[in-house]
């Protein structure tokens, strides 16, 4: 049929859309966005359709070539097989070395940033005559290609640049250092979503970009394609199903049971590398991580190499093919234990399990072992539809040779415990924690595998004992960490307090608010800016690599600001683990950050944390959870007795308005009260709080026009307070009891004005309402794989609060949500996800006048 679609599409017509992306990202314009994206695509698919009107599958198969592929591999690199290892300091020295440009000039340009980039095309540009022809999408893959197998070499790389005008260099450079997500605002799940429903839904499972252009180019959204290998996981690079976390209190066994069934299992929370494992035919090996990353050339591709020969002699002699799904550990032969990630193994040395060798004669008192815990594919048959209960079944019983998995510690199978009642939890957990484990899995035994799921209805948990309030540290911003070429903050160096100095602890990465991050910048750049020298009172904690001044400014003394910083742990190099900041605390002394003492015990800190919330039982469905009512961070919390009236568990409350009195002095009531804060209404509240003076805000006055909520008086809580135990509210101190959702299903009063003791218990059977929750990063983990994933005990703002970003992703440009959900149906069953972010102080609007203040608005419709 003479050229492809690829050879004829201009490059130029790609860079164009690209940069309308970019325009329209700035303006947070998403519609226009996915306008231009998606005309190109049915432009290409309208081409491709004129061309083979045959839409038969034998036409479509020869008709490969001129699928989307050639300019949708440039629109998502990161998602391509084709590998970049050009970032930006590489950019710039292959620029310097081929004397496009001067290297002062070009580290000038990059120090602005996306916008450095445009200039650094620009002055290249100048420099250069017009290209002669333009460039197709054809040609420029294959320059790229050209350009990764003469390994960079700069003649390859000139060639290239003067094939391109100023427009298309700067499009080129952003492919080369795979930012493009960074520069559309665009997440490469919602660039797949767009060109096809289903192309993200492939891409989980191990499928290509190449196979899933092939898939739809020229469909419609609603065309049926060949399903014929949808089952096929063997050897495919796709994403495991994941568990939904949840923190440990007296309610987690009953939310469990909802969503595991009376039966599940507990499994150990290995610290290690989440790996699949794919045995093939003829002694073949491919490993995977998480993220889709293949390890095979480090792990061994077949039976005669490095760590697959270990493995491949444990299997039973009827195993030809499987896939298995494990963590990947270092097992210290000294200790006879594992060795935990960021921790030293008996011979004082770190190790990546990753990166071990069997084929290489080592002293090192370490090897590599995989712990696994589920079995998703045997001899021919796919088996994620079958219950959990069998696959453990099929793994413990037709995998491995039980007598040779004894001898070496190279595999073991996960031990599994049933779980019969909230005591069983309580003691598995609490054992967990005496081990020094990471935590505990729970797994419904009827459980399916969805593959790249992480939802609460998959019936998949862990339990760790960093989940929650409890886990942050008030840690002293001492200097700023900047990228060498970049010229942007990259992270902030914390410390502690000793004595009259500081000593730095650990760099925590700056993913905050833009608005945050530069009212922060602001404050430690003041009197005089920042410096580059370290100053005398600032002390390093132990010996250890240094920083590197060039890359880092330190703060002075009468600038120090106290960030509130959510961990994991402190490894044994005393650096955080999973660090990440909650908020700037405005409201702290430098001196007010943490001593020595207490950062070098924070991980046990959490540990006992998590601990003390064991056991704690009241009433029937009473309960009040400890990490809501007393987080360590609290200095003040009203000691109320609950009393015959009960209190307020399982209620959630939104606080609309604290105009002229102490938020977190409301906020610390509600939670004494076992009530769960949320900033904004949603669906699942059950009730609105304002104060006397908040009534005349714009925010209130809504509410109020509204009537969608219920709205109680801020006194009924003082009240409270004063004298100290729970009373209902008074009629003077309703400010609107709304038709839509009444006070009075949240007031169990009986018509005698006595307290009804039976409404006030929750029943186990209940369903409680739902809310919606955007999720954010659990443990760097990939991007969610659902926008309605929820935390349905409401330490998400704790824990993935919004301050913290997706990595690669100016919060500034991104515009876009996560991909839909796999469900909408998930649940956030008590609806606290930003129960931190409550206590931020909401803008004071011009009051509204169309309501007097004396009003009293209770009761009826006919009250307005």
């Amino acid at each position: 049929m003479g050229e492809s679609l690829a050879q004829l599409a201009p490059f130029s017509d790609l860079c164009a859309m690209l940069m309308k992306l970019h325009e329209y990202s700035e303006k947070n314009r998403r519609q226009e966005k996915k306008h231009e994206l998606c005309g190109y695509i049915q432009k290409w698919n309208a081409d491709w359709r004129a061309r083979h009107v045959d839409g038969s599958a034998d036409a479509k198969r020869d008709s490969k070539k001129d699928s989307i592929y050639p300019a949708l591999r440039l629109i998502l690199p990161n998602q391509d097989s084709r590998t970049f290892t050009m970032k930006t300091p590489r950019l710039l020295t292959m620029i310097t070395n081929s004397r496009l440009l001067g290297n002062d000039a070009a580290k000038e340009s990059l120090s602005k940033g996306v916008y450095g980039i445009e200039q650094l095309a620009r002055m290249v540009a100048m420099r250069q005559s017009t290209p002669k022809t333009s460039l197709t999408v054809a040609q420029l893959n294959a320059h790229l290609d050209h350009l990764i197998s003469s390994k960079y070499d700069p003649n390859v790389f000139i060639e290239l640049v003067r094939a391109c005008t100023k427009e298309e260099l700067i499009i080129l450079f952003h492919i080369i250092i795979k930012d493009i997500e960074f520069y559309t605002g665009l997440y490469q799940e919602t660039i797949l979503n767009w060109f096809h429903p289903e192309a993200y839904g492939l891409r989980v499972r191990g499928y290509s970009l190449q196979e899933i252009c092939e898939f739809f180019t020229g469909t419609q959204p609603g065309d049926r394609v060949d399903e014929s290998d949808r089952d096929e996981i063997l050897g495919k690079p796709f994403k495991p199903m994941l568990l939904k976390q949840v923190p440990y209190n007296t309610l987690a066994y009953d939310v469990i049971v909802k969503y595991c069934g009376k039966k599940f299992y507990s499994q150990v929370k290995y610290d290690g590398e989440h790996i699949l494992v794919h045995k093939l035919n003829g002694g073949q090996y491919k490993y995977f991580t998480r993220n889709q990353i293949d390890y095979s050339g480090q792990m061994g591709d077949n039976e005669n190499y490095q760590f697959s020969h270990r493995l491949h002699e444990l299997f039973r002699p009827n195993v030809k093919s499987c896939v298995l799904d494990g963590e990947l550990l270092v097992w210290d032969t000294k200790k006879e234990d594992f060795v935990k990630k960021g921790r030293k193994a008996s011979d004082e040395r770190y190790y990546d399990a990753k990166y071990l060798n069997e084929d290489v004669e080592s002293k090192a008192p370490v090897r590599r072992c995989i712990a696994f815990f589920d079995v998703l594919y045997f001899n021919g048959e796919n088996l994620m539809s079958q219950p959990l209960e069998k696959r453990l079944e099929i793994l413990e019983r037709d995998i491995f040779d039980e007598e040779k998995l004894k001898e070496g510690n190279y595999a073991i199978i996960s031990e599994k415990t049933e779980i019969n009642s909230s005591g069983d939890l309580r003691k598995v957990y609490k054992e967990a924690l005496d081990r020094a484990d990471e935590g505990i899995v729970l797994k419904g035994a009827e459980s399916t595998y969805t593959v790249g799921s992480r939802a609460f209805k998959n019936g998949w948990f862990k339990i760790k004992p960093d989940y929650g309030p409890h886990a942050t540290m008030d840690l002293a911003v001492v200097a700023v960490i900047l990228d060498k070429d970049m010229g942007s903050v990259e992270s902030f160096l914390c410390a502690v307090v000793v004595g009259q100095y500081y000593r730095y602890v650990s760099p925590v990465p700056a993913k905050m608010k833009k608005l945050e991050l530069d009212q922060l910048m602001l404050k430690l750049k003041a009197n005089g800016g920042l410096q580059k020298d370290m100053p005398e009172w600032l002390q390093r904690l132990g010996p250890g690599k240094d920083m590197g001044r060039t890359e880092m400014l330190f703060v002075q003394k009468r600038n120090i600001q106290i960030v509130e910083v959510r961990a994991s742990g402190v490894y044994e190099s005393n650096k955080l683990q999973f660090p990440a900041i909650v908020k700037h605390r405005t409201d702290k002394d430098a001196t007010e950050a943490e001593s020595l003492y207490s950062y070098l015990t924070f991980t046990e800190r959490i540990r006992e944390a998590s601990l003390t919330a064991i056991g704690k039982v009241v009433e029937k469905g009473l309960v009040v959870d400890e990490r809501f009512q007393c987080p360590v961070k609290r200095n003040y919390l009203p000691s109320i007795n609950h009393g015959a009236e009960g209190n307020l568990a399982g209620k959630t409350v939104c606080i609309i308005s604290a105009e002229g009195v102490d938020r977190k002095k409301i906020e610390d009531i509600l939670f004494a009260l076992g009530a769960e804060v949320v900033p904004h209404p949603t669906k699942d509240v059950s009730f609105l709080v304002t104060s006397e003076a908040g009534r005349e805000t714009k925010r209130v006055q809504n509410q109020l026009k509204d009537r969608s909520y219920s709205i109680v008086n801020c006194e009924w809580l003082m009240r409270c307070e004063s004298e100290g135990r729970f009373s209902f509210w008074r009629d003077d101190e309703v400010v609107l009891d709304s038709v839509r959702n009444p006070l009075k299903r949240h007031r169990p009063e009986s018509s005698n004005g006595n307290v009804d003791q039976e409404a006030m218990q929750v029943s186990e059977d209940e369903d409680v309402p739902v809310s919606e929750e955007e999720e954010g990063q659990d443990e760097t983990p990939p991007p969610s794989d659902s926008e309605n994933d929820e935390d349905i005990y409401g330490t998400g703002a704790s824990l993935e609060s919004d301050y913290a970003q997706p990595p690669a992703i100016a919060p500034d440009l991104l515009d876009e949500t996560p991909p839909p959900s796999d469900s909408e149906n998930d649940e956030d069953i008590y609806g606290t996800e930003a129960c931190l972010e409550s206590g931020l102080a909401q803008p004071v609007m011009p009051p509204d006048h169309s309501q007097p203040a004396s009003s009293k608005i209770y009761g009826t419709i006919d009250d307005f």
